[in-house]
């Protein structure tokens, strides 16, 4: 008898199946809590709760960000410089229509 025939005589091959079938089931119910989560924070993050896989306009981390706060608040006028940039984008000016440039 070979090997192979002992193993099956004694019920180790089949422990060890049952062992890896149960880690298989176990890596599969990881896999769909892990997607769960994944899909939860994107929900939040299209409603606006949370920032998940996209990062903000004007924000970010690191040293970079933490520079250019330093630099706003050492020169503030480049803030107002902004601000007034973001201002115009926002009200587009028709001069057409206007009866007092008339």
């Amino acid at each position: 008898m070979g090997r192979g025939m002992v193993l099956l005589a004694g019920g180790e091959l089949l422990r060890a199946g049952l062992w890896l079938l149960g880690g298989l089931t176990v890596l599969a119910l990881l896999l769909c809590v892990g997607w769960g989560i994944h899909r939860f924070l994107v929900m939040l993050e299209n409603q606006g709760y949370i920032y998940y896989r996209q990062r903000p306009a004007g924000g970010g981390s690191g040293p970079a960000s933490l520079l250019m706060e330093i630099d706003r608040i050492a020169r503030p006028s480049i803030q107002y410089t902004v601000e007034v940039e973001e201002e115009s984008r926002r009200r587009p000016t028709d001069t057409s229509s206007d009866p007092e440039r008339s």
